[in-house]
């Protein structure tokens, strides 16, 4: 593989890890200057906002620690796969089928590759299932706690008018 690729995919990645504890650190600081300065009112509107965002950013941050917890897991067993289908395509490529019972080997390989490739593939799409909730959940708890501390104030401005 060419090395320039390699560096650009690396740093990517590196990025993208950079990006994905940030937004874990970010959902957490903001609940917890949330709690710190909330001021409950008789408003019921408000304290559900407020509740709500505080419930929807819990949320989304134990999913976002469930994933990276889950997320090295995934990357050493689809290196595994990695490694036995290079070794598979390596036995294949070498026409040594028929020498010594490595045709057997090349079945086991096959095999165990067929058996475990759906299953690290699901696995793959739950990570980034809880990528997509935990950025949903993320971005309406905010949308929820901006609303509960706005909706006073904006009402506030109609009152005055009329």
């Amino acid at each position: 593989m060419d090395s320039a690729y390699r560096n650009n995919i690396e740093y990517s990645r590196s990025l993208q890890e950079k990006y994905e504890y940030y937004l874990v650190a970010l959902t957490f600081t903001i609940l917890a200057l949330s709690v710190q300065t909330a001021k409950f009112t008789d408003d019921k509107v408000t304290t559900s906002l407020l509740l709500l965002g505080w419930g929807l950013l819990i949320i989304s941050g134990f999913i976002a620690l469930l994933r990276l917890e889950m997320q090295p897991l995934g990357h050493e067993n689809f290196a595994i796969l990695d490694e036995k289908k290079e070794i598979l395509a390596a036995l294949k490529e070498g026409g040594v089928v028929a020498q010594n019972g490595s045709e057997q080997l090349i079945e086991k390989l096959q095999s165990w590759v067929d058996k475990n490739e759906p299953i690290l593939n699901k696995f793959e799409s739950k990570i980034i299932l809880q990528y997509q909730i935990h950025k949903y959940l993320f971005f309406a708890g905010v949308l929820s706690v901006i609303l509960s501390r706005a909706y006073r104030p904006f009402l506030g401005l109609f009152e005055s008018q009329c």
